[in-house]
């Protein structure tokens, strides 16, 4: 459904804060995704153990000098046309629960002699990951408009002129219109406990923005779980999203 069309459906007691739902509107672009042997090197994938990576890099490790392991990459030619992504390049994601790093190559190189392709002996260990299997997911992507959700810091003060829960009831819990589960880059997050941009000198600054959402799913009976039905999110400073700067990219996740 459109963001219109979640707006026509709002309940009555919802209506006065229909404008300002509107103006908090930002694009999204959703991912579905499906099962897929054989992908190339350089194709957009989640999981898969194998990433994007030249042969001149280093692979990336944790502060601890730890391999971390592949979680996610785009290329970004696969992206619908958007004015917040570069236009070209490949993302590339990592994280062991504990750490997030996310790379950038402005070039994609299709070519598997010049990309590595042997990471055994690397010694990633796959339980710091949120996959049961060593399958590879392939994305399919729509760019739409998302409302901000229920779990945003802000959604209170931004969208209901700082009314409480207890006045609005818990109906916004049961809305689509401010549901940001799933898997989507940009857009806003969703959070099963809190929001980590709510707390001074938190995990995320406050300032921060979502990059990339990877939340729990089942995908045709293959697993992806953040502990017990949790998520996982990169954030950015939109200053660094602007000028295509992904080097101070931070990692959240949080479950049940």
């Amino acid at each position: 459904m459109t963001l219109h069309t979640l707006i026509d459906e709002l309940p009555v007691e919802f209506l006065p804060f229909k404008a300002n739902i509107l103006a908090s509107a930002k694009p999204v672009i959703n991912i579905a995704l499906r099962v897929a042997d054989g992908l190339p090197l350089w194709a957009s994938k989640i999981g898969g153990n194998q990433p994007y990576l030249p042969k001149n890099m280093d692979y990336p490790t944790d502060k601890d000098g730890r391999p971390l392991g592949f979680l996610a990459q785009f290329n970004l030619a696969d992206l619908p046309a958007n004015n917040h992504l570069p236009k070209t390049g490949m993302l590339v994601f990592f994280t062991n629960f504990d750490e997030g790093k996310v790379l950038y190559f402005d070039e994609v190189i299709q070519d598997d002699t010049a990309l590595w392709q042997d990471f055994d002996g690397l010694g990633i260990d796959t339980d710091d990951l949120p996959f049961f299997d060593e399958v590879a997911f392939a994305p399919t992507f729509t760019l739409t408009e998302s409302a901000i959700s229920f779990t945003e810091s802000k959604a209170f003060d931004v969208i209901f002129a700082n009314h409480t829960l207890s006045e609005l009831g818990d109906k916004i819990y049961d809305l689509l219109i401010f549901d940001s589960t799933g898997h989507h880059l940009l857009g806003y997050p969703y959070f099963v406990q809190s929001d980590p941009r709510a707390y001074q000198n938190g995990d995320v600054p406050q300032d921060y923005v979502l990059l990339f959402q990877l939340d729990t799913d089942d995908v045709d009976g293959y697993g992806i779980m953040w502990g017990d039905g949790g998520v996982g999110n990169f954030f950015i400073h939109p200053d660094d999203l602007a000028k295509g700067d992904f080097s101070r990219v931070k990692f959240y996740w949080d479950c049940c």
